[in-house]
């Protein structure tokens, strides 16, 4: 073979590069719809096993950001600030 059959045309490159780019982004599409049908899998069988639980973020999850502010203002132990999270 002479190097002028190994040289590829700017054509072919372009379509070579524009193959892969689409197999990539077919590639993650998949990912994401896998990992979508996973974590609904999971939270079915997590809401199955504790369906008699009452399940709930934290406290302080629940608190607007203002709040936090205005008990970080008010109180300086971390156990009157809970204290007044829980009310």
């Amino acid at each position: 073979m002479t190097d002028n059959n190994l040289q590829l045309t700017d054509d072919y490159k372009n379509w070579l590069t524009e193959l892969k780019n689409r197999i990539k982004h077919a590639q993650q599409k998949a990912m994401l719809a896998v990992n979508k049908e996973l974590v609904l899998l999971y939270m079915r069988a997590f809401a199955k096993a504790w369906s008699k639980n009452e399940i709930v973020q934290e406290v302080l999850g629940q608190l607007p950001w203002y709040h936090h502010l205005t008990l970080l203002d008010k109180r300086s132990d971390n156990e009157g600030r809970m204290a007044y999270a829980r009310l």
